[in-house]
């Protein structure tokens, strides 16, 4: 495990989005395919109490602290969820710090400047929390058709494509951006296509994100 200095790392807000160079045996082979330095995507939320109170109801949560989170879809599953305690492969969510400390490779920074309202902020937790509660699993054919560059525009495939009842990285993104942030001016996102370098690209070139990714460690 490598220690993450806590001072180091400036605060994230909702909507930043990470994205990560691995170098495990997947991520190298996802980077070799795809031709690109990026081999997964995340998001931060804020999470309070009231949130999870909202869509999980049946659950105590009088000792949780409002915090960020970092919201992923990934067949790792290592660590526990810090919202649901169980180790899954799909959808899941992390401690900022304890994430970073655990990816295995270089993780970038994708800052959003949007100013966020409250209501987007909500409804971007909202959202990821109903899709933890729900489970969605991980996309596998879905993410190696995406890093194709002819086989995910044959016809059929696309029923993979729209399939929502499981998503890889990159899809469960740029879904709940589509989702969440209805009425700005968005890149024009394809989920279940777009690998990790084509999101990056279309954020980098939006201006509701910082130019560039920083890399954060």
């Amino acid at each position: 495990m490598i220690a993450i200095p806590t001072m180091s790392i400036q605060p994230f807000h909702p909507f930043d989005v990470l994205v990560t160079s691995g170098t495990d045996a997947v991520s190298r082979g996802i980077r070799f395919a795809t031709c690109s330095p990026w081999s997964h995507v995340a998001m931060t939320a804020w999470i309070t109490r009231r949130d999870l109170q909202a869509v999980f109801p049946d659950k105590d949560w009088t000792d949780w602290d409002n915090r960020t989170l970092v919201l992923e879809s990934t067949s790792d599953y290592h660590l526990p969820c810090a919202v649901t305690g169980k180790r899954t492969k799909g959808l899941q969510s992390h401690k900022v710090l304890r994430w970073l400390a655990n990816y295995p490779g270089k993780v970038y920074r994708l800052k959003f400047n949007g100013d966020a309202t409250a209501k987007e902020i909500s409804n971007l937790a909202y959202t990821l929390l109903t899709l933890l509660k729900i489970g969605v699993p991980y996309d596998v054919r879905g993410a190696l058709f995406a890093g194709t560059r002819f086989v995910k525009w044959f016809p059929c495939v696309a029923k993979s494509v729209g399939d929502r009842q499981s998503r890889f990285c990159v899809e469960t993104v740029e879904s709940v951006l589509q989702t969440d942030l209805i009425g700005r001016k968005l890149p024009s996102f394809d989920p279940g296509r777009d690998r990790p370098r084509d999101l990056v690209r279309k954020l980098r070139h939006c201006k509701l994100w910082a130019d560039n990714p920083v890399k954060i460690r």
